[in-house]
């Protein structure tokens, strides 16, 4: 059986003192401009970071309650305020998380599979399922890089590219 946990609901950085000060695992808070309870108190990206930061270092879990009522531009806010936030250190556990996405480190992103092996035809590259992480890296940027060649060119432009990077890039293009 899994271990309950105590969540606790903060709308203050006071309560949130108190909340993770009397035992909570876990707490949830609101994010300004994105929380239908207004009356509450709800947390600005300043304030979130902290919170966070507090809280991790004190193994507490924090939940951000997205709770809105979508009208017309929240959605696409909501994205954008996603993109910004999981770059801030203590928002995803690792920054591994984000990393490997498209345009962090200034390509677009390697083509992503799950189970089962095969689906619909198309077969989970061998080298992903070998288990030998050097190759799967390697693996990765190829793709990375011809994604980025296939789809956005231009980006290659700014894009620090090696001899190796050039040697793939010609083999598939030329």
């Amino acid at each position: 059986m899994s271990k309950i946990e105590i969540l606790a609901p903060v709308g203050s950085e006071e309560m949130l003192h108190a909340a993770v000060f009397s035992g909570a695992d876990a707490v949830y808070l609101g994010f300004s401009g994105f929380n239908a309870r207004t009356s509450a108190g709800n947390f600005d990206a300043d304030s979130l970071k902290e919170a966070v930061r507090f809280c991790h270092v004190r193994g507490v879990k924090v939940h951000v309650a997205l709770n809105t009522t979508v009208y017309g531009g929240e959605l696409p806010a909501l994205v954008l305020v996603d993109s910004v936030v999981r770059v801030l250190d203590g928002v995803l556990s690792q920054p591994d998380c984000y990393e490997d996405e498209s345009h962090f480190n200034g390509l677009l992103e390697y083509p992503q599979y799950t189970r089962p092996e095969v689906w619909e035809g198309e077969a989970v590259p061998p080298v992903l399922l070998s288990g030998h992480h050097a190759n799967i890296m390697k693996w990765r940027h190829e793709q990375s890089l011809l994604n980025t060649a296939k789809k956005r060119p231009e980006m290659l432009d700014k894009y620090p590219l090696t001899k190796d990077d050039l040697d793939i890039l010609h083999k598939e293009f030329a």
